[in-house]
């Protein structure tokens, strides 16, 4: 394991709350970082921001009226151009482009986004980085509860909206405990159980963001000045850069559009449930 002493005592302290925007941006932070790590660790940076370009993969492909996001790896041209030449996409991505493309589902009761996120899941769930398999774990573990959470909010099937890859994802599919039985195996669970009924929309995502802000330092790691201290920075400047790149009206808009959405593609898998 690599000692990143000079990298990681000179990291700037980032708060979720903070008002005074951050003097890097990720996109550079990156860029400096590849003078600085040997390839073999450079290459872990990209997984942070693979979720971003599998959003924006999803919106190319079916055309979705949505906003690309600039969180990604890609750009949209180059994204674009990544559609058709596969030159820099990851293997899940190439899967489930080739997939979609000849009409098959990677998981018959899932939406589209959500059989790419299988694969991206499949994926980093079998890093040979600790840092990166602890922390999409806890990632497909947040997402499935929130997805189980809105499922008993707006009356969506559970089967059709569960990422089905661990324990904690069976545990939600059988159980109809109020906090499907989840109390002892995630405790940062119960914040979103308790509140999400009571938060306005943007209190609720920052809730959300403010857990997997805590859950980066609880990531036991063997030595804190290794790749996995830098690979935490990386995602709290990205949960940063994000919330700093949204004013509080245009970011509460922007998150109600997402509710909405949401919304829909419930009443979606409601009417393919029950088509089937």
């Amino acid at each position: 394991m690599a000692n990143y002493y000079y990298i990681v005592s000179g990291l700037p302290d980032l708060l979720l709350d903070q008002e005074q925007k951050t003097t890097v941006s990720l996109d550079t932070f990156i860029r400096e970082m590849a003078d600085l790590l040997p390839e073999k660790d450079y290459n872990l940076l990209p997984l942070i921001r693979f979720p971003e370009d599998n959003k924006n993969i999803i919106t190319l492909l079916t055309e979705r009226n949505r906003k690309f996001s600039t969180l990604g790896n890609f750009d949209q041209e180059t994204l674009q151009a990544e559609l058709k030449t596969f030159d820099q996409l990851p293997e899940y991505a190439r899967n489930f482009i080739n997939a979609f493309r000849q009409g098959k589902a990677i998981h018959p009761r899932l939406q589209t986004e959500d059989q790419l996120a299988l694969l991206f899941y499949e994926a980093m769930l079998t890093s040979p980085d600790y840092f990166i398999r602890e922390w999409f774990s806890f990632e497909l573990k947040l997402r499935n509860i929130i997805a189980a959470v809105d499922c008993r909010k707006y009356g969506g099937d559970k089967e059709a909206s569960i990422i089905d890859l661990d324990e904690v994802s069976r545990q939600i599919l059988k159980s109809t405990a109020p906090d499907f039985s989840l109390s002892s195996r995630c405790p940062w669970a119960e914040k979103i159980l308790q509140q999400e009924q009571t938060l306005s929309v943007t209190e609720y995502a920052k809730t959300i963001d403010q857990i997997r802000w805590r859950q980066i330092d609880e990531i036991p790691l063997t030595d804190v000045f290794s790749i996995g201290s830098i690979l935490g920075f990386c995602i709290k400047l990205q949960i940063t850069e994000r919330w700093q790149s949204l004013e509080m009206e245009t970011g509460k808009t922007f998150l109600d559009k997402l509710i909405k959405e949401l919304e829909s593609s419930y009443l979606e898998k409601e009417a393919a449930a029950g088509g089937s």
